[in-house]
């Protein structure tokens, strides 16, 4: 450059341009630009273990998220098996910190009743005992879930129910 005054801008995607004036006077000089990322910075942590986080649909991971995005309006969301899922959007703008957490997440629930015989076997979903037969058990999560009945001197039962929302699932047998 010829000696005198100079002006640059320095730009690159992603990053806040950066602009000044340089003074030449006959030497060689070097400058070292170090230019700040445009990118929000968003974090997300959900109340309820075990939800999964997703950010316009892609997954993100397990109870919380921490990342950049560039600026615009993201849907945000808490999802897990069995429980209503929660999102918010959100508009992020340059350089913007913005954290989300959700609240507990709505447990989804039916009803299962088992009428098995013999009387007082032990019902298991999922390997946990529940209580003895015959019952209503409440609040289950929906889905699928393993089920045994088992007594001692009697072959075990072992299946699958389907629980579904505000809905009693019926298993009956000997």
């Amino acid at each position: 450059l010829k000696n005198g005054n100079h002006r640059y801008r320095v730009e690159a995607e992603g990053y806040l341009p950066q602009s000044g004036t340089l003074s030449m006077s006959g030497a060689r000089q070097q400058m070292t630009i170090a230019l700040q990322s445009s990118k929000a910075a968003l974090t997300v942590k959900a109340t309820t273990t075990g939800s999964k986080i997703f950010i316009n649909e892609d997954y993100k991971g397990d109870d919380s998220w921490q990342g950049e995005l560039t600026p615009g309006t993201y849907l945000v969301e808490a999802r897990k098996d069995g429980f209503r899922s929660v999102s918010k959007t959100v508009t992020l703008a340059k350089q913007q910190m913005e954290t989300i957490t959700f609240p507990a997440l709505q447990q989804i629930s039916g009803s299962l009743m088992v009428d098995y015989e013999p009387v007082d076997a032990d019902v298991y979903l999922d390997n946990t005992l529940l209580g003895k037969t015959p019952n209503v058990f409440t609040n289950i999560t929906t889905g699928k879930h393993n089920i045994k009945i088992s007594k001692a001197g009697y072959a075990d039962y072992t299946g699958s129910v389907t629980i579904q929302e505000n809905q009693q699932s019926n298993i009956s047998g000997s």
